[in-house]
């Protein structure tokens, strides 16, 4: 798909997201933002590939905008903190039991950061993720609230 489209898909999304109170729904179409421009960037096959492509690009690649847009977006690291206080008192598991727990050492671990946000939306998506517990509630708004201010800042960054 050409890039324009992309981005247009990207807006749309991003846009559905904003008006969405469902904290899961906006995860969803959150992820979809982030994952679309990730597939579009990395040219990788798998989620897991884009993931291990993104956690390896350098955090001053200015030609890598998802990277620059992060770290435009977190300066102030707020939300890295909520999510880093969240998984210090307990790890993100793997719901299924393949790989190992996830743990952010601080606000700066870029690549533990987007590993626990991919991994709230595998077990979200592998049906591992309760509307009910407050964990899995906080957990998903806390990452819903990085994908919206890093998808916002990489929307900014076009216009």
């Amino acid at each position: 798909m050409e890039e324009q489209k992309i981005k247009n898909l990207i807006k749309v999304w991003h846009e559905k997201a904003r008006r969405e109170r469902d904290v899961f729904s906006r995860f969803v179409f959150l992820w979809i933002c982030f994952n679309a421009w990730l597939d579009f960037r990395s040219g990788k096959e798998r989620d897991r590939e884009m993931i291990e492509y993104l956690k390896e690009q350098k955090r001053d690649l200015p030609a890598l905008d998802l990277i620059s847009s992060f770290n435009y977006a977190f300066e102030s690291k707020d939300t890295c903190k909520i999510l880093h206080g969240i998984v210090s008192l307990s790890p993100i598991k793997d719901s299924r039991g393949k790989f190992p727990d996830v743990n952010i050492t601080n606000t700066e671990d870029i690549p533990n950061i987007v590993e626990a946000i991919y991994r709230v939306r595998c077990n979200f998506f592998h049906g591992r993720k309760e509307a009910k517990n407050p964990r899995d509630e906080q957990l998903v708004t806390v990452c819903a609230r990085i994908l919206e201010k890093w998808i916002g800042n990489l929307i900014g960054g076009w216009k």
